[in-house]
């Protein structure tokens, strides 16, 4: 494995087959919106048969990438590094960064599921997910008026 750097994060690179595994949080702002939750949670109930992970060395289990107009992107999935294995072919199918398609009447204001790391969106105090503490809404600021004087 070669380990390379560049525009779309930091990749490992199989000089062989042309395959690449990348870390979930790495692979996040290379794809589109949501792209990488969608892997994660198709590879939760798939069974581990896949290629050994490059890291740890047990096996990957496959998972889906959101659909394109070229085709669906297979790709395998370690849960225990959160490492994602992306084959050459796969590669050219998975859906890159781009706007977002927004639901009629726009998003929701409460999301099911944290886009960072696909978990049960639970409401906190400050909006953020309760596993990996990343923001998933904005948190509400209240103001009482009389309560602050400002200069």
């Amino acid at each position: 494995m070669q380990q390379v750097e560049g525009h779309g994060g930091r990749r490992y690179c199989c000089p062989a087959c042309k395959g690449f595994a990348m870390g979930l949080a790495a692979l996040r702002p290379a794809l589109a919106q949501g792209a990488t939750t969608r892997i994660w949670v198709s590879s939760a109930n798939a069974v581990a048969s896949g290629r050994a992970c490059p890291f740890c060395s047990r096996p990957m289990r496959p998972a889906v990438a959101p659909p394109t107009e070229a085709g669906t992107a297979k790709v395998e999935v370690c849960r225990t590094c959160e490492m994602v294995w992306v084959d050459a072919e796969a590669a050219l199918l998975l859906p890159g960064p781009g706007p977002q398609d927004s639901a009629p009447g726009g998003p929701l204001a409460v999301p099911v599921r944290c886009d960072w790391c696909g978990g049960p969106y639970q409401l906190t105090n400050d909006g953020s997910c309760r596993y990996c503490g990343h923001a998933v809404v904005a948190p509400t600021i209240v103001v009482i008026p009389g309560s602050i004087s400002v200069p």
